[in-house]
């Protein structure tokens, strides 16, 4: 209906489910990309209507390195945090260990 991937604000009382309001979700270029690629997929929309869902001035997001969740071959995490840019960031420890901690156990 929509065309467009929306957030839902609902509640639950009495048992009952009501909608309160909806709207366009926010999203990174990634999401934007990834989303708008899927829509072409399933056909609904077009290829033309996914480029021109895409702010060109979000794409430079797409450049910066990003850092993965688990190291491809342990599949150990490397790290957990709230995402503070679009790409990675650097960063000096003052810790004095001179080697890794392990990863923590989920």
């Amino acid at each position: 209906h929509y065309k467009e991937m929306q957030d839902f604000e609902f509640t639950i009382e009495d048992g009952k489910l009501y909608m309160l309001q909806t709207r366009t979700g926010k999203r990174t270029a990634h999401a934007a990309v990834r989303i708008a690629k899927e829509m072409v997929e399933e056909g609904l929309i077009t290829k033309e209507e996914a480029l021109m869902r895409i702010d060109p001035n979000s794409l430079t997001q797409l450049l910066f390195p990003q850092l993965v969740e688990a190291d491809k071959k342990t599949k150990r995490l490397l790290c957990k945090g709230l995402p503070a840019s679009p790409g990675a960031a650097v960063a000096s420890s003052p810790s004095p260990l001179r080697r890794p901690l392990p990863a923590p156990t989920p």
